[in-house]
This record gives structure tokens, sequence and C-alpha cells, in this order.
């Protein structure tokens, strides 16, 4: 079992690193840039299902990986938002948050009341699959298909990763159309062509002299390595979710999603090193890349597990919600010009970003728009993330439990008069000059 387990992550890497080799090689893979991830992802489902070259503990990686990103988001956080934060970043915290409410809430909708209609005998939480997919990427995907799994539905989570890359890919290539076309309109500040960005930033290679620190040394060697100390506060909490859940099981019967536990005791334990004066010696940027580190090796084991036959027996509810998903997120798009008071195009590309893939897509499709990240709209919704992921954390949770319960209908239909309550608050102006 362990050497299997070693030997899934070895020839995983080498999937990774052999896709980083073709990416740097290819300039359609950077015109596009299609992430190294996603690359080894259809690597390893290639390997996989003409060779079988992974164990049949595939399918497993995913929700322990999803453990450790969720981890590290709080394990990396200092503090919260001030009162002149929430002013300033007001309108990107409900007009995201009303796109992320809006997505869930039609698309279960969509699932329970149309698809049913069109194809006899399909799942209740089908049109769920495509928000954790779109929105929530591979990491939701993964949290909410394996509590899908539970329930008893086995092929979630094939459908959920194929909902998460095609939203990942599609998200790319319709932002950066938007963005070329949104530049030769004049919509953007810094009126930036994707022509124009830099080599390195095109290959992913940074060359010498744009190199920055990637972390700071905070222990000393004769205690221990750094990145030991980092890597054993990431894992305790990952640890400790896992433990908690075979507490529950023991003693109730149940278990709760570990991804959110681990969520949890990040901020515990953040909390606690915070009061024992061990904080500054942990390294946010270093438990960011472990985050990020993460994340990769999700995406890539996520794809690489998708069941083809599974996705070729539903390839016709699955290209109908694609379509309708990009066309619903075009729409809040479009919307964001009218309820975006400055930066409209940058705040709604980055949305445009998050809600097809993932938070790194979003800044990657507002880095190509706003190069030196001057409007501010990076910062704005860094803070407002702080809000939003406590709302994702309730949305993963309760989605899946309530959509397989029967009752999803009036969950979508409280999520789409949340989202609706979310756009008048954005609308609102504070009297206080905000």
């Amino acid at each position: 079992m362990a050497t299997e387990v070693f030997f899934d992550f070895c020839i995983i890497s080498a999937c990774i690193l052999f896709s980083m080799a073709v990416r740097v090689s290819c300039p359609i893979l950077q015109r596009f840039y299609i992430p190294t991830a996603v690359i080894a992802g259809f690597l390893g489902l290639f390997l996989q299902h003409f060779f079988s070259v992974f164990s049949k503990n595939l399918s497993v990686y995913p929700g322990i990986l999803i453990a450790i990103l969720f981890c590290t988001m709080t394990l990396s956080k200092d503090g919260g938002i001030s009162k002149s934060d929430f002013k300033r970043i007001k309108e990107s915290l409900f007009v995201n948050a009303a796109a992320e409410l809006s997505q869930f809430g039609v698309f279960i909708i969509v699932g329970i009341i149309i698809l049913p209609v069109i194809f006899a005998g399909i799942n209740p939480a089908f049109g769920l699959m495509l928000p954790a997919g779109f929105i929530g990427g591979h990491g939701t995907a993964a949290a909410i298909g394996s509590e899908l799994v539970k329930a008893g539905w086995s092929d979630s989570l094939s459908i959920g990763f194929t909902f998460a890359t095609v939203g990942l890919l599609g998200g790319i290539f319709f932002g950066i159309v938007l963005i070329n076309i949104g530049a030769r309109k004049g919509y953007i500040t810094s009126i930036r062509k994707v022509g124009d960005l830099s080599d390195d930033f095109r290959r992913g290679l940074i060359p010498e002299g744009k190199r920055s620190a990637f972390a700071e040394e905070t222990i000393h060697p004769a205690s221990m390595d750094t990145l030991t100390w980092t890597l054993s506060s990431i894992l305790m909490c990952v640890g400790a979710a896992y433990g908690i859940n075979h507490f529950l099981s023991l003693l109730w019967g149940f278990t709760a999603p570990a991804y959110g536990l681990a969520l949890l005791c990040g901020f515990v334990v953040s909390l606690v090193f915070h009061r024992i004066g061990a904080s500054s010696y942990l390294d946010k940027k270093l438990v960011m890349h472990a985050g990020s580190c993460s994340a990769d090796y999700l995406i890539a084991f996520g794809i690489a597990s998708v069941n083809i036959q599974v996705v070729l027996d539903n390839l016709a509810p699955i290209l109908l919600l694609v379509v309708a998903g990009f066309v619903f997120v075009l729409l809040w798009f479009v919307a964001g010009r009218f309820l975006f008071s400055d930066y409209w195009f940058e705040r709604s590309i980055f949305i445009f970003g998050l809600s097809t893939g993932v938070f790194s897509t979003g800044v990657l499709l507002l880095r190509i728009a706003d190069p030196h990240f001057e409007t501010g709209v990076l910062i704005d919704f860094g803070l407002a993330w702080i809000i939003l992921s406590v709302m994702d954390l309730l949305l993963v949770t309760f989605s899946p439990v309530l959509v397989s319960g029967g009752l999803g209908l009036g969950f979508g239909g409280v999520l789409c008069v949340l989202a609706a309550l979310c756009v008048l608050l954005a609308r609102l102006k504070c009297k206080s000059g905000c």
C-alpha cells in the first residue's frame, strides 16, 4: 500500500516535469496559458486509460490534497478585515458573493427540475457538479464529489473533475478573448494586450535577475529545517482533521468533510501560534507555496482519475450544462459594467476567471489586464476572500448533504434569493463616502 502511494506520486511528478518541458517549448500552450498541472493531468489520464500505471488509490488522493490546501488557507492568514477595508471592498465582496451563490442556486435547481425532464434517470445532484467544478475548481469538485460518493453516486467525482477541467481551460481561453476585445475598445485602464506580456510570464521560467525570495529561514538548521517545521505544522492540522472524523465516526456514526475540519484546525493552530508568540516563525509564504503545490498535484491527480467511460455515458448533459455555464458566467461579466463603480472590466474579468476556474485563474486574467496591479482590484478581492472563504466552506459543506437529502430545490431557491440580496447591497451607497 505505502509503496503504491509512493510510486503514484513519483509517476504524476514525472508527468508534471515532462509537461513543464512541453509547455516551455510549445508556443500554443503558452499563448493560452494552459497550466502545467492540467497538461500533466491529461498525460496521466492517457497513461492510466491505456496502461493502468496508477494504483486503485488514484481517486483517493484529491480528497487528501484538498484537505491540505484548505488547511494552508487559514494557517497562512493573520488578522481580519477592518471597518475601513470593508467599506472599500464592499462592491467586490457582494458582487463576487452574488455570482457564486447564483451559480450554485440556479444550477442546483436546473439539475432537479429541468435535467430529469430531458435525461430520464439522471442523478438530481448532476446540476450541482457544474458550479462545484466551475466556480469551485478541482478542489471543490473533489470535496463535493467525495460526499456524493458516500451518498451513493459513484460517478460524481469524474463528472465534477470534467466540469472543473473544461471550466479551467475555457475560462482562460474566453478570458483572453475578452481581454483582447476590452483592450481594443478601451475598457482596460492600462490598455494591455496579451501579446505584450513578457517572455518569462508566458513560458513560466523566471530568469536570473527577476527572481524573488521563495521564503525566509525562520528555524536554525541546528534544530530542524524550516521546511520540516512548516510541513509538520500543516500535516498536524490535516491529521487532526482526520482524527476528529475518526472520533465522530466512533461516537456518533457520522463524519464531517475532512477539508472543512482541516480549514478549522488550521485556523485554531494559527491562533495558538499567535498567542504563544510562535506565529512569526511560521513563514506564511512557505505555507502558501505548500498549498499551491498541493493544488498542482490535486489538479493533476484529479484529471488523471477521470473515468472516461462515465464522461462518454453522460456526454449530452455535460455539454448542455457546460454551454449554459459559460453563458451564465458571461452574463455576470457583462453585468459587472453596471454593478461596479470603478475598474469594472478588471473586476469583472477577475470574477470571470474565478467563476470558471480557481482563484489563480482570476489572478492570471487580472495580471494580463492589470500587469502591475495598479488598480487595487487584487488587494480588494484578497481581503474579500477572507469573508468569502467562510461562505465557500458553508456551500461546500451543506450543498451535497442537502441536495442528496432531497432538500436541494429549497436550498437552491434560498441561494438565489441571497444572491439577489447581495446585488442590492453592492449597489447601496455608503453615507460615509465609501
